[in-house]
């Protein structure tokens, strides 16, 4: 029999994955939002804690409990979110195919788009990003759309680093930036202007 129920809008789910408690937001048509904010925690800690001061509450429904009515579109892609992202934590994934709906301006999708397509493993600066959307001037607005970004990690702007090599900023914080370059084979040097990202053995301990 057809489930006649209502159907949520949009939806959210947090999962613990190896580097810590990730929360997504997603409808039907794609990924909105990801929440990188606890990967500093505790990787032990209870998922279910995440719901109680959330700030999709209003807006989505939790998924974790398993009774919400979900059709078939939505449970693919909360399959393929948690599939995916537990590949590329284990290192066997350097390629994402979930469907994605970011919102965000004209110009901060351009910078998006240029984003998804900095090669697994590799960096680029902001100055390179700004030539690569035709605007080498934009230096300071790419890095706006960068920690405007609400895809981390599926969009990778911890990909991006300053033209002196050094890591530059992340909304997610320096240390997850560090986690996930030193994820994808690249390395860090303590340097007198600060971690260097490079290619080689790393000299620092993220633990």
């Amino acid at each position: 029999m057809m489930n006649t129920a209502v159907m949520p809008e949009n939806y959210y789910y947090y999962h613990l994955f190896s580097m810590g408690k990730i929360g997504f937001l997603f409808n039907r048509e794609g990924l909105k939002e990801i929440d990188i904010s606890a990967l500093n925690d505790d990787v032990t800690s209870d998922v279910s804690s995440m719901t109680d001061h959330n700030a999709w509450f209003d807006r989505a429904v939790d998924l974790s409990s398993g009774k919400a009515p979900v059709c078939d579109a939505v449970s693919h892609i909360l399959h393929a979110i948690i599939l995916e992202c537990t590949e590329y934590f284990a290192g066997k994934r350097s390629i994402f195919t979930i469907p994605l709906a970011p919102k965000g301006t004209d110009f901060q999708k351009t910078v998006w788009q240029e984003l998804v397509k900095i090669p697994y493993g590799t960096v680029i600066s902001y100055k390179e990003l700004a030539a690569k959307i035709s605007n080498p001037k934009a230096m300071r607005a790419v890095g706006s759309a960068n920690g405007k970004n609400p895809l981390p990690i599926i969009i990778p702007c911890h990909r991006v680093i300053q033209g002196d090599q050094t890591l530059g900023g992340y909304s997610g914080g320096l240390k997850v930036k560090m986690q996930l370059l030193t994820l994808e084979g690249l390395s860090l040097i303590a340097g007198k202007r600060g971690v260097i990202v490079a290619q080689g053995q790393s000299d620092l301990s993220l633990e």
